[in-house]
């Protein structure tokens, strides 16, 4: 989910019920939305590695798409966990 502009990995209290065909569904939506946002920066990245953006202008969305994977790869896990 979004949270004020940063992504967060939303976690269930313990007080809430989640089946595990739920809980899957979720982390591969959350994974959907984080794949989409680096296919939306897809275009930066290839114009940066072309040279046709500097790189203080393609610093934030490096580390950006480097937060999205992070988060992908933490997700990725958690479904090994769920499955």
């Amino acid at each position: 989910a979004v949270e004020n502009g940063e992504f967060v990995i939303k976690r269930r209290t313990p007080g809430e019920a989640e089946t595990k065909a739920d809980s899957i569904a979720s982390i591969n939506q959350q994974i959907r939305e984080l794949q989409g946002k680096l296919a939306a920066t897809d275009y930066q990245a290839l114009k940066y590695s072309e040279g046709w953006i500097t790189e203080k202008d393609y610093t934030e969305i490096k580390a950006n798409r480097q937060s999205w994977r992070d988060a992908i790869n933490q997700l990725q896990a958690q479904l090994k966990e769920e499955e």
